[in-house]
């Protein structure tokens, strides 16, 4: 089975799993947005005085709240105070360290939280290592199948982004889509990724196969650590994590949030063994520019990821494959001469779309199209929306006017809104739904205000929830529009979801 259709359940212990029932996918959904509803939760170290951070270190306050290291350095001398501006996106310096707030996060129980040892090897760690294939990616199918050995058939793996860009030679997605038949030339890099499976045991281990690994641990919807497990750099480096003899199934799941992360397998105990997760298997795909897609600054954590890894969270889903392109529109292209037609159009692209054949289609565009007249961008965008529809004839389709993120909205953003809103009501597909982020006035609009986390506090939002690029949300913005979305989507389908 190929990474490129992680939709697939496979086979486990030599038996076909067929798609479950509708209500039982409901229900799946169900769980996994309550575990996220009210946040995340996270075990994270209590901060310390003057101590080295890196990018993505998260640590815990004693008044409770927690913080995301976005710019490396030393903590001061006294722990630093959760204001309402941090509260709301703003950054913290602390010493020479550059935070922000997880107002989102909610801190797990000490009872949940394993011992966590790492060694050279599994056996270091008084573990036996079971591979992939030996000297191998995730990426690869194991057979014969065996309850101690992960593969693709007891592994869901999960992508939320793609980098839309060649990729050959990329050591995550070459080999895997070469396997597939595709050329090598057409490939893309798959750098963020998502992996479940259960295990029962009372202690197991994530083996790393490479040097640039890093990678977060969740176990039963607690993330098990504050701070990234990077390897030594060598291969087979494991981290274990021991709940002290308390065997138990418990649902894993390891988030990638760099290119380059790859896992070389799971380490478990004499008695312990690996199932397939029951997550539901539907996928949604993004189209659009990268305010979906890029957080600013960029941390290296899922605690500060795009649109798409939350919105993935919040309906429940089981992928997000995030095809928007920075820079792009319905007209505007990026530097690589990309936009939303032409993603659509590229041979490469439709093969990778047919392969996660994708149930939703969210299409989000606009934002670098303002500036151009609507009697180019209306052309396009009506036949951006036909080509989805011919591609994936029995998908959901949820189109948006895009967003204002730091333009106020201005009065080009908002006439274009409103142009878009009345396009689509001509378009008049059946099983598709538009959704205003924008909407008719800055009252309306999500993001309002001429602010960012850069400038003193202005009116309006932007001033939380953009960056200081006036573009890309910060943490806490791509949060709180995946939450919008996420309700918005919720309400537009009827709560199908």
């Amino acid at each position: 089975m190929s990474i490129f259709n992680p939709l697939n359940r496979g086979n486990f212990a030599g038996n076909s799993n067929p798609p479950l029932p509708q209500l039982q996918l409901n229900a799946l959904r169900a769980a996994n947005v309550a575990a996220h509803l009210n946040g995340p939760q996270i075990i994270a170290p209590l901060w310390v005085t003057l101590t080295p951070y890196v990018a993505g270190n998260v640590v815990s306050l004693t008044s409770g709240q927690h913080l995301i290291c976005s710019g490396a350095g030393t903590s001061g001398a006294s722990m630093p105070v959760y204001t309402s501006a941090v509260l709301t996106g703003r950054p913290l310096t602390d010493g020479s360290v550059t935070w922000y707030g997880l107002p989102w996060v909610k801190s797990a129980s000490d009872i949940n939280a394993p011992v966590i040892t790492s060694g050279a090897n599994a056996a270091a760690v008084g573990l036996t290592e079971t591979l992939f294939i030996s000297g191998t990616t995730i990426n690869s199918a194991v057979t014969p199948f065996s309850s101690r050995q992960i593969n693709n058939s007891n592994v869901a793996i999960r992508h939320f982004q793609y980098a839309s860009g060649n990729a050959s030679g990329s050591g995550n997605s070459t080999g895997d889509a070469t396997q597939a038949g595709f050329s090598a030339a057409n490939v893309y890099n798959t750098n963020q990724w998502d992996l479940e499976f259960y295990v029962t045991d009372a202690k197991f281990g994530i083996t790393i196969h490479n040097s640039s690994s890093v990678v977060y641990v969740e176990v039963d919807g607690v993330m098990v650590q504050g701070n990234p497990l990077p390897s030594s750099g060598t291969p087979g480096w494991c981290i274990a994590f021991d709940y002290n003899g308390v065997v138990k199934r418990r649902l894993v799941r390891i988030s990638d949030t760099q290119v380059g992360a790859q896992i070389r397998g799971v380490a478990l105990s004499t008695i312990g063994y690996i199932e397939p997760s029951d997550s539901p298997n539907d996928c949604m795909l993004l189209l659009g520019d990268s305010l979906q897609n890029t957080v600013v600054p960029s941390i290296t954590s899922p605690l500060a990821a795009p649109q798409g890894f939350w919105i993935k969270r919040l309906l429940g889903l089981s992928s997000v494959v995030n095809a928007t392109v920075a820079g792009s529109g319905y007209v505007a292209f990026n530097a690589n001469s990309y936009n939303v037609p032409t993603i659509l159009s590229t041979q490469a692209n439709q093969q990778i779309f047919a392969l996660y054949a994708p149930s939703h289609v969210m299409i989000s565009a606009g934002y670098n199209d303002s500036n151009t007249p609507f009697s180019q961008v209306g052309p396009a965008a009506l036949a951006s929306w036909a080509a989805a529809r011919a591609q994936f004839p029995n998908a959901k389709i949820t189109v948006t006017d895009g967003f204002a993120q730091a333009k106020g909205p201005d009065a080009g953003t908002l006439t274009q809104a409103a142009n878009l809103l009345a396009l689509f009501s001509q378009w008049a597909d059946p099983n598709s739904v538009f959704i205003q982020a924008v909407g008719s006035s800055a009252n309306t609009s999500w993001t309002r205000g001429t602010g960012n986390a850069g400038i003193a506090l202005a009116a309006g939002n932007a001033s939380n929830f953009v960056s200081t690029d006036t573009n890309h949300p910060t943490p806490a913005g791509a949060y709180y529009l995946a939450i919008r979305m996420a309700n918005a989507i919720r309400a537009a389908w009827n709560n199908a979801y």
